[in-house]
C-alpha cells in the first residue's frame, strides 16, 4: 500500500502553515484506506515492547491504563480511546502513511501514533510541543485548536497535563481523507463524533538538554574531546574571582572547535538515524542474516519499517567524503555514488537492474547486502 498526498502544496504548506499557524486540509489522500484497523491496533497494544495507553472519561472523572494489555473488556469503559506509539515501526502499511510526509526530513521525524476511539471520547484539551499532522481514518471527529497563550495547566490525572479554556481559530469536523496540522504550542482538542481512526503524524525538534546529553555520551570515543583545557601562556592575576575575557575566549573556542569537527557531524547522522530500540535491532539483524555476499541481479529491495536513513553531504566534511547513516551503521560514499545511494536510500523498493551500470558497482553491492544482511531491508528474488 502507498499513500500520494494530493490537493496539497508541500512548498506553499512549508511556506505558510509550518510552524506559523494551523490549517485543516480537506481531501489530501485520494480514497483514503486506512492502513490497519482497530483489531490490528489492539494487537499491538498487547505487545510487550510497544508503548500503548487507554484515556477513558466518565463525566469529570479520567483514567488512564498503561500497556501492554491482556484484555481491554475492563478498561474500555466509558468514552475510551486506544492509543499507541510508533506504530510505523513495526506495521508497513503504517510506515507508508508516515513516508508521504518525505517533504519534512529524516532527522526530524518522531513517530506515528495512532488512535481509536469510540464515540464521545478524546484525551482532552492540551498542548504539545512537536509538529503533528493528524489524519482522519474512518468515522469523524471534531477538532478545536487554539493559539500559543498563557493556559494554566490542570491534571484531573497523574497520567494527565490538560488545560482549560482557550479560544478556537479553528474548529471543524474531520472525515475520512482530511487532515489537520498543529504547530507547536498550540492548545488543541478533539472529539469523536463516532467511532474511529486517527493518524498522528508527528515531528519532534530536539531539545539543546538532549543534544548536549547525546553529544557528552558519544564523545569519550573521540579522545581530544575529553582532555582538559590547559593554558600554559595565562598571565599572572591580580584577583581571584573573574573569569577574564581570556577564559571565555578560550572556552568558547573550545566549544567552537568541537561543533565545527567531523566528528560532530557524526555524532549528529549517528544520533539521527537511530530510531529503533535495541530489542528490534537484534530481530531485525536475526531476521536479515545471509551468507550473501551480492545482491543477485533483478532482486527486489524492500525497505523495512522504521528505517529512517540520514545522508550528509561531502562538502561538509573536511575530508569532502559523503556520509550515510541507516540506525547503527555508517557508510563513507564516493562520489559517483551518491545519486545512485541516494536514490535508492529514498525509495521504499528498489530493484537492482542488471540492464544497469550500477549493477556492476562493488561498492553499492556490498552496500546494499550490509543493509540486508542487516535487516534493514528485505530481499527478494526472482521477479
Amino acid at each position: 500500500m502507498s499513500y500520494q498526498l494530493i490537493n496539497f502544496d508541500r512548498a506553499e504548506f512549508m511556506r505558510k502553515y509550518w510552524q506559523k499557524k494551523p490549517a485543516v486540509f480537506r481531501q489530501v489522500f485520494d480514497q483514503f484506506s486506512d492502513p490497519l484497523d482497530e483489531h490490528e491496533l489492539a494487537d499491538l497494544a498487547m505487545e510487550q515492547d510497544i508503548d500503548s495507553r487507554i484515556v477513558s472519561r466518565d463525566g469529570d472523572k479520567w483514567a488512564v491504563h498503561e500497556g501492554p494489555f491482556c484484555e481491554f473488556d475492563s478498561v474500555c469503559q466509558h468514552h475510551w480511546s486506544l492509543l499507541v506509539q510508533s506504530v510505523d515501526h513495526h506495521h508497513t502499511s503504517a510506515d507508508a502513511l508516515l513516508r508521504a510526509f518525505c517533504f519534512v526530513p529524516n532527522w526530524r521525524i518522531d513517530n506515528l501514533m495512532v488512535s481509536f476511539s469510540v464515540a464521545g471520547a478524546g484525551v482532552g484539551a492540551h498542548i504539545d510541543q512537536y509538529d503533528v499532522f493528524i489524519i482522519q481514518g474512518k468515522g469523524s471527529r471534531r477538532w478545536q485548536v487554539g493559539l500559543p497563550g498563557d493556559y494554566p495547566p490542570y491534571s484531573p490525572h497523574p497520567s494527565l497535563s490538560l488545560i482549560d479554556g482557550f479560544e478556537p481559530v479553528i474548529d471543524e469536523e474531520l472525515h475520512p481523507g482530511d487532515m489537520v496540522y498543529i504547530p507547536p504550542g498550540h492548545p488543541h482538542q478533539g472529539q469523536s463524533s463516532s467511532d474511529c481512526l486517527n493518524y498522528s503524524v508527528g515531528f519532534r525538534g530536539p531539545t539543546g538538554k538532549e543534544l548536549l546529553t547525546s553529544f557528552s555520551e558519544e564523545t569519550e570515543q573521540y579522545n581530544w574531546f575529553t582532555e582538559r583545557i590547559s593554558d600554559p601562556t595565562r598571565q599572572c592575576q591580580p584577583l581571584a574571582d573573574e573569569i577574564s575575557q581570556q577564559d571565555i575566549s578560550e572556552l568558547r573556542k573550545k566549544f567552537h572547535t568541537m561543533i565545527d569537527s567531523d566528528q560532530f557531524l557524526l555524532w549528529f547522522g549517528q544520533h539521527s538515524a537511530r530510531r529503533l530500540e535495541d530489542w528490534m535491532l537484534e530481530e531485525l539483524e536475526e531476521d536479515g542474516r545471509t551468507d550473501d555476499k551480492i545482491v543477485p541481479p533483478d532482486s527486489l529491495l524492500i525497505r523495512q519499517p522504521g528505517i529512517h536513513p540520514i545522508f550528509i553531504p561531502a562538502n561538509a566534511f573536511s575530508d569532502r567524503i559523503a556520509r550515510v547513516f541507516v540506525e547503527d551503521v555508517s557508510f563513507n560514499v564516493p562520489d559517483a555514488e551518491c545519486e545512485l545511494v541516494r536514490e535508492f536510500l529514498n525509495a521504499p523498493q528498489f530493484t537492482i537492474n542488471s540492464k544497469k551500470s550500477h549493477q556492476n558497482s562493488l561498492f553499492f553491492n556490498r552496500f546494499v547486502a550490509t543493509l540486508v544482511n542487516r535487516g534493514f531491508w528485505h530481499q527478494h528474488s526472482s521477479l
